[in-house]
């Protein structure tokens, strides 16, 4: 694979959208999905960390651990939606990309 170098280099001091602007049109639509991802994560390990003491304490199940659920499959979705997009951009297919099995040399036969 041809590696593609960005137009021009990043200063210490550059604003963000101007370091993201260095990159290609498909670069930064990937960039624009990782924060999106980061956004739908924000604050559920607090409200996570929350439902799993109302579990463990056995505390009637609050409205919360629906909205947590309907959080978690949103972050899901938009995982998915950003492995499909990298996997574009590295004319990958998920048959391919062996995601599915990958080994990390910590399982044990």
């Amino acid at each position: 694979m041809l590696l593609q170098r960005r137009p021009g280099n990043a200063e210490y001091d550059a604003e963000y959208s101007d370091i993201v602007a260095m990159f290609s049109i498909e670069a930064q639509v990937i960039i624009k999905n990782i924060e999106r991802v980061s956004e739908a994560a924000a604050g559920l390990e607090q409200q996570a960390n929350r439902l799993l003491l109302e579990i463990s304490l056995d505390l009637p199940r609050s409205e919360e651990y629906k909205m947590v659920g309907d959080r978690l499959r949103l972050l899901s979705d938009q995982l998915d939606n950003l492995q499909d997009a990298l996997m574009l951009e590295l004319n990958v297919s998920r048959d391919s990309a062996c995601f599915w099995d990958y080994d990390d040399g910590d399982s044990r036969p």
